[in-house]
């Protein structure tokens, strides 16, 4: 996590190397409008830098309690954050 996301990492099967994206926002995120903000700035960012991510993995993205959909910082966020669950889960779980 960092100040805006949240972000989960899960592997995938062995033989599937494809990239994923789970997106959850609750609804104390705020309206309708706001939720949908954040799915549109985290679905585009995810699709910008798709090819910089750990390949093998699904991620789940929310966003922090209290921050406010801001793009700059979301750009920096996704692969910084996916880096960093992808490399955890390594360690943690050795092949």
């Amino acid at each position: 996590a960092d100040g805006s996301l949240v972000l989960f990492a899960l592997p995938r099967a062995a033989a599937d190397e494809a990239i994923r994206i789970g997106i959850t926002i609750p609804k104390k995120t705020g309206n309708a409008v706001v939720r949908n903000r954040w799915k549109r700035l985290i679905r585009e960012s995810f699709r910008q830098q798709q090819a910089s991510l750990p390949a093998g993995y699904e991620f789940i993205v929310r966003p922090k309690r209290g921050a406010k959909p801001d793009w700059i910082a979301i750009q920096k966020s996704i692969p910084i954050l996916a880096v960093k669950a992808a490399k955890r889960f390594s360690q943690v779980n050795p092949k």
